[in-house]
Parts: C-alpha cells; structure tokens; sequence
C-alpha cells in the first residue's frame, strides 16, 4: 500500500480504467491467479513479482516502440499514471529496503560489516530518491496529458 508522498498523482486508479479499453476475461482472470500467487510473503514470491514486473517492462517498451500509433492521448495518460504508481511503489520498496537493512532485518545483515551495510543503505536511499523524483516527473507529465499543466 502507498503511503502519502508528494510525488504521487492526486488520481483514483480505478476510477481513470472505467474508460478504459477493457482486457478479455482471461487477461482479468490471469491478473487475479497472480494476485493470489503473490499473496503470500514468501522469498520465492518476491522473486516471481520481481520476474512478473520485469516481463511487463519489457513487453510496455515493446508495445511503445511498435504499437505507439495504436495508442491514443487517453491511453497515454493512463499509462503514464500507472507508470507513476508503479514508480512510487518501487520507490517506498526501496525506502522499506533501506529500514530494514538498518534494523539488520534481513538474514545475514548481522553479519555484515557496518561500513558495508552503510554503503548498501546509501545506494538503495540514492535509488529511492531518484525514484522519487522520477514519480514526480511522471505525476507532471500525467498533469500534462489531464489537462492541467504544472
């Protein structure tokens, strides 16, 4: 669950899919299977949503270089919103990241040289950050593409 940031898109998701084109029954019915696969806390699910999320990456980056003409603004908004809640949600992982290897949470992390664990926490707060301010951008371009240039 996202929390508040001044960087996320002040839209309702599900609101802004109602005019959306809809996906067939079955491709609602794989997003539910991989919901309920993912449900649980588990290493290996985290690597599956890892996988899953890298799969739609590339796929996105596939249908805007070859399906671009296929696409309207509608659609293009859309997708630069999701692509800013994707974003944000990274962004406070990596956040989650950066506390947990503080608290030395994660297995091994005890053991770990502090100064190394400070050179981790460095670089996940430094990629947090970034992911920040690249969900802020996307939240601006979205305002763009609304209507509402910021």
């Amino acid at each position: 669950m996202l929390k508040p940031a001044a960087y996320l898109p002040d839209v309702d998701w599900h609101q802004l899919l109602e005019s959306a084109p809809q996906p067939s029954e079955q491709a609602l019915k794989t997003i539910y299977v991989v919901d309920e696969m993912l449900a649980s806390f588990e290493p290996a699910n985290s690597l599956a949503a890892i996988e899953v999320m890298r799969i739609c990456a590339e796929r996105l980056g596939e249908y805007m270089e070859h399906a671009a003409a296929s696409h309207d603004l509608a659609d293009l908004s859309r997708l630069v919103c999701g692509l800013a809640l994707i974003q944000a949600n990274l962004a406070q992982a990596m956040e989650r990241m950066v506390h947990n290897s503080d608290k030395r949470a994660f297995k091994g992390t005890a053991d770990m040289p502090a100064r190394t664990l400070r050179a981790l926490a460095f670089h996940l707060r430094c990629a947090g950050a970034c992911g920040g301010m690249l969900t802020g951008n996307l939240r601006d371009a979205y305002g763009v593409l609304d209507g509402g240039v910021r």
